[in-house]
């Protein structure tokens, strides 16, 4: 199928770099798979969860009934030399407000920020912003669920889409726990425990090892033993609260499946605590550039106790330098996760709504400001939520962003 290319122009100092933007309602990952390897390659901050390979496993699996749309902004730097520099993957939602592009939600992706080459980062923005406001059929609401308030992408979003005369609105301002190797040194982070932490972490070990062997395993890239392993994890988080709950990923042939798909791709690792053999604990995490995410957790209620999966994330925080190219460890949770007490670095998160005026159409401020009620109530309700229950149990994790 052939797609139109809009061209949007850019002034950069003495160069006027040209980029070809368009906009695909219906877009398969499969269609541009290696211009999407190449992309992520070349990101560095890569988002994994729009990378190729995990983009392809959630479409013929947990997507496969959800129609993916996607702005594609390639670099023209001559014949045959057209290269793809940004992808933003969403879907539409036809609101009685305005049509919202909602950046692509794969149940499993901790933040919203899409693929886009560095070099590029403003030119992308504007060429998507650009198309945004100039067409008429265009969704004119942009909705990240989440992102990283302060990343590069963030701050130039936010700035780029005052200067198209359009506004922003950031609710649900959260911190997700992380360790961040530039903020310290992981081996030591025992010691920024407090004592109750120190206590439990120790106490668990110790009455571990006296039930029988004890010992961390890892399994990435392209070790033989991960797809099994993956194939134990499901049978794990079967059996615990998830599955009761209907949750985990078993509890659904197409989840089932796109965890079985994933365990093919090198950015999967797989983390376990392991008892004379046996995975007591174990944990799906993603590598994108420089960080490692958290995907999935699960244990063995039987040791809940020794608090297995405390000691498996602990483990993680101390070791994951093993990797000398990954300098964050990024839980990938929401706020309030018990991971607050135990990880000492925090990452400020947020949903990012902003419009974009378009001709004809109410003015962006009213269309934000309508479309942006319901997030807003949901906001300062779980800001109530967490008041009540820090003025109950004491516990710091509760304390608003």
């Amino acid at each position: 199928m052939a797609y139109a290319l809009d061209s949007w122009s850019m002034m950069s100092g003495l160069s006027t770099p040209r980029y070809l933007v368009e906009y695909r309602r219906r877009f398969h990952a499969a269609e541009l798979l290696q211009e999407l390897r190449d992309l992520e390659f070349r990101a560095g901050q890569a988002n994994c969860f729009y990378g190729a390979d995990f983009l392809v496993a959630a479409q013929e699996t947990i997507l496969a009934r959800e129609p993916v749309s996607a702005f594609l902004v390639w670099r023209d730097n001559g014949p045959d030399l057209r290269r793809l520099v940004g992808f933003m993957p969403g879907q539409v939602r036809n609101l009685a407000v305005a049509p919202e592009f909602q950046l692509l939600d794969t149940r499993y992706n901790p933040y919203y920020e899409p693929l886009i080459d560095p070099d590029c980062l403003t030119g992308v923005v504007d060429a998507v912003l650009g198309l945004a406001k100039e067409r008429k059929d265009l969704p004119s609401i942009f909705n990240f669920g989440s992102l990283v308030l302060g990343s590069p992408f963030a701050e130039t979003w936010l700035k780029r889409i005052i200067g198209f005369g359009g506004v922003n609105r950031i609710v649900g301002r959260y911190h997700r726990p992380a360790v961040n190797a530039a903020t310290g040194n992981p081996t030591e982070i025992k010691d920024r425990l407090s004592p109750k932490a120190r206590y439990r972490v120790k106490h668990g070990l110790r009455a571990l090892s006296e039930l029988g062997e004890v010992r961390f395993e890892s399994l990435s890239g392209t070790d033989p033993g991960k797809a099994q392993a993956v194939s134990e994890f499901l049978v794990l988080e079967s059996l615990g609260w998830k599955g009761s709950g209907r949750t985990a990923l078993v509890c659904q042939a197409d989840t089932a499946r796109f965890a079985l798909k994933l365990a093919r791709s090198r950015n999967l690792r797989v983390e376990r605590l392991m008892l004379d053999g046996q995975a007591i604990a174990a944990s799906l995490n993603l590598t994108s550039g420089r960080k490692l995410f958290g995907m999935k957790m699960a244990y063995d209620e039987t040791y809940a106790k020794h608090s297995p999966g405390t000691l498996l994330a602990m483990h993680l925080a101390e070791t994951f330098q093993s990797n000398p190219d990954v300098r964050v460890l990024d839980s990938g949770t929401g706020g309030g996760h018990h991971l607050l007490r135990f990880w000492p670095d925090r990452i400020e998160c947020g949903r990012v709504i902003s419009s974009v005026s378009q001709p004809g159409h109410c003015p962006t401020a009213i269309t934000l400001g309508l479309h942006s009620v319901p997030f807003v109530v949901k906001d300062h309700a779980k800001r109530v939520r967490d008041m009540v229950r820090l003025h109950y149990t004491g516990n710091a994790q509760y304390r608003p962003a």
